[in-house]
């Protein structure tokens, strides 16, 4: 047993080896590829950070350029007087230059920004004052209060001012009017109240006048007017338009009005701009193309009232500190919105577009939608040269707020883990210049700053040809150790069978020399008492000689057994076939078997079937002649017999028999040579085993029977070769019954 575990180890051990080497190379593998993974990634978030700083700055700046196109094209094209001086000429530089012109811009944002009209967007930027008002133009307080000009007058002033309103109010004629106004004049009021009182005496003279004067003194006085408010707050400028175009109504449109519009909605806004609106719509009645310029000033109106709301979003955040600004996002309406806070550089510009010169802090404010940054984020980065493996995934964010991408981009979402976070990187947009004109978003303090994060978005795909390789290594590795343990297997059951190979020889060698030693012995004493004369009677001789008789042909069966078996296992068997009658070979066989029946004690019989009887002894049945060896069918039946005699029981009967097995549905016609014994029987779990050379039941030692364990191997190899078989019927108490067949279609075929 020692030998077989170092052969077993010897196996084993260069498996072991391979397998751990595998193994270690397997994760060596795995972890290397990780790192060449982590280290890509780590690429290529430097260098796309350093591409959309360029890239996607440039490309959120731009869309603040086309939503001032879509501004230009609303003001100088849409909502100008048709076949102006301004609209023609706007018109003619679009067609000369295709590409630079309003339309290309417009029809760029809308491939860029599907279903995101540019108004969404405008204007493109605004000025704050420290305390979160707008000052480009005049400012537009949503909740006007009475000016300075009104709060500030005197007790005699504001008996005068409300002289005047009642009369200019209660219609009185142009006299009454003029004559209060003189009297409030004469009180000295500052500029701002002598202008609206000589708006109440416009009012009053403009009904005296025909409509186009009136339409005409009324558009003049609204352009002397354009920084005074009214006692509540409102541009007086409005009330002198609004008066423009009730007159107006007589006449029809003019494309003086059209052009007045444009500074009534966009330098003078006020809760009246609405209203302006409606009676420039009135005006414009049933002609398409002004109303299209009407529709075209409500949506500048309505771009202008959602600016007011960032600009108090922003005031609210808290966010403005004068110089010392930062970007923020404010959520207005269903939208959220990138406010790019920086102080302005030129806070001072002409006064002619109503901006006030001031020394205080002033605040430029560039905003853009959610979707506009994740949309120019996306065409950034299928611009960029940089191309993301497709193991990786992305997630990107601006100024602190986490930005939706494509799902091709996006981190594994479902997953109890979170995904695994290889690179980052983080930069500030910065905007290539346009033109002298505009300020790049390097030159100011506040630039936009972004972050992207790289993740193992797909491992399968990333460990696929690790995998595979992992796979292949394995296998072999597997197959090796496969083979190791059916070579094991097979040296155990190798060596298992040496064993009892061994020790059924050495029974073998056991059971020889004990079948062997008893006769001999006897013989040797009986030839010696003959010899010495010690037996003189001569029935006592005889009886001496008949035993020596026998117990030489014991001997010699043996002998000859030992023979055919060596024979057997050496492939040197021969056998000849010749016409057999196996009744007669049943009788000869049970008559030599007879003398050693009767010593033993045992009644050995033949069982015919009645047609055999009724024949004997002159019997001629062909279906009982075989082509045979009958010496060798012979011995198969006298180791048949001899078995059942050794294992019965003094007393017992042993039955041989012959029969003829008609056909059936499973089983082809056949002879039957059977042999039957009621003793001990045999358990089924034994059958097989009884036919394997050298086997004989129990131990060697303790065993009562004789025999060498050869005789039923011997039988089975002398059937098979005259193309029958061996069966057997036995149970514990019941006997057994050892059946040889031979089917009758190979007698013919031979």
């Amino acid at each position: 047993m020692p030998v077989f575990f170092w052969q077993a180890g010897l196996i084993l051990l260069p498996v072991l080896v391979i397998a751990a080497v595998a193994i270690t190379a397997i994760l060596q593998n795995r972890a290397e590829v990780e790192r060449e993974a982590q280290g890509r990634a780590e690429e290529v978030a430097r260098q796309c950070g350093k591409d959309l700083e360029r890239s996607w700055g440039g490309l959120l700046m731009s869309q603040d350029y086309y939503a001032w196109q879509w501004c230009a094209y609303l003001a100088s094209v849409v909502g100008a007087w048709p076949g102006s001086e301004e609209r023609t000429q706007v018109e003619a530089d679009a067609a000369r230059s295709p590409t630079l012109s309003w339309q290309a811009h417009v029809a760029e944002w809308q491939t860029q920004n599907p279903g995101l009209p540019p108004e969404e967007v405008f204007p493109d930027r605004f000025l704050l004052t420290a305390e979160g008002r707008i000052c480009e133009g005049m400012e537009f307080n949503p909740a006007p209060q009475p000016p300075a000009w009104f709060t500030g007058l005197s007790s005699t002033q504001r008996a005068a001012w409300e002289s005047l309103e009642a009369a200019a109010s209660s219609g009185a004629d142009l006299k009454e009017v003029q004559q209060r106004l003189a009297r409030f004049e004469e009180t000295n009021p500052g500029p701002e109240a002598a202008k609206n009182a000589a708006f109440l005496g416009l009012r009053a003279r403009l009904a005296t006048l025909p409509p186009t004067n009136a339409v005409g003194e009324a558009q003049r006085f609204s352009w002397t007017c354009h920084e005074a408010l009214t006692e509540a707050g409102l541009p007086l400028s409005n009330l002198a338009f609004s008066e423009a175009l009730r007159y107006a109504r007589a006449m029809g449109p003019s494309e003086a009005l059209w052009k007045e519009i444009r500074e009534q909605v966009l330098w003078t806004p006020s809760l009246l701009t609405p209203g302006l609106l409606a009676q420039l719509g009135e005006l414009a009645g049933t002609n398409a193309t002004l109303r299209a310029g009407v529709d075209a000033w409500r949506t500048l109106w309505n771009a202008r009232l959602k600016l007011h709301d960032i600009a108090e979003a922003i005031r609210q955040s808290g966010k403005l500190r004068g110089i010392t600004t930062t970007n923020l996002w404010i959520e207005q309406g269903d939208t959220r919105w990138l406010c790019v806070l920086n102080p302005d550089i030129t806070p001072t510009v002409e006064a002619a577009r109503g901006i006030r010169h001031t020394n205080a802090p002033l605040t430029v404010v560039r905003f853009l939608p959610k979707s506009v940054a994740e949309r120019s984020l996306v065409r950034a980065l299928a611009n960029s040269e940089v191309r993301l493996p497709e193991y990786l995934g992305l997630a990107a964010w601006l100024e602190g707020e986490s930005l939706t991408l494509p799902d091709r981009w996006l981190p594994p979402r479902g997953t109890n883990s979170a995904p695994l976070l290889l690179a980052e990187a983080s930069g500030s947009l910065s905007n290539p210049v346009r033109s002298s004109l505009e300020v790049k978003w390097e030159d100011l303090p506040s630039r936009p700053r972004f972050v992207l994060r790289l993740y193992l978005a797909d491992p399968a795909r990333l460990f696929a040809a690790y995998r595979r390789q992992a796979l292949l290594l394995t296998g072999l590795v597997a197959a090796a150790a496969f083979g190791a343990l059916v070579g094991v297997f097979a040296s155990w059951r190798a060596f298992q069978r040496q064993l009892r190979l061994n020790e059924m020889k050495t029974n073998f060698v056991s059971s020889v020399s004990h079948e062997l030693r008893a006769p001999i012995a006897s013989v040797r004493l009986m030839a010696e008492s003959l010899e010495r004369g010690k037996v003189s009677e001569a029935p006592k001789q005889h009886e001496y000689f008949r035993f020596i008789v026998q117990e030489c042909r014991r001997l010699s069966s043996l002998i000859e057994n030992v023979l055919d078996f060596s024979r057997i296992e050496q492939g040197r068997k021969q056998y000849d076939l010749e016409p057999t009658d196996l009744i007669a070979l049943a009788q000869q066989t049970v008559a030599l078997m007879e003398t050693y029946a009767a010593e033993r004690g045992v009644n050995l019989q033949l069982q015919f079937p009645d047609a055999i009887n009724h024949q004997l002894p002159n019997y001629q049945l062909p279906e009982y002649q075989v082509p045979a060896d009958g010496k060798a069918l012979q011995q198969a039946l006298v180791n048949l017999i001899d078995n059942a005699l050794k294992h019965s029981p003094k007393g017992g009967t042993v039955l041989v028999g012959l029969e003829n097995q008609k056909s059936q549905i499973q089983n082809p016609p056949s002879v039957l040579l059977w042999v039957e014994d009621h003793g001990e029987g045999i358990p089924p779990s034994e059958h097989e085993r009884i036919f394997e050379r050298f086997y004989r039941r129990g131990s060697e030692l303790r065993r009562q029977t004789q025999g060498v364990g050869i005789g039923l191997s011997i039988v089975k190899h002398i059937v098979e070769a005259h193309g029958g078989k061996v069966l057997v019927r036995s149970a514990p108490g019941q006997g057994s019954r050892f059946t040889i067949e031979f089917p009758i279609k190979s007698w013919n075929a031979s």
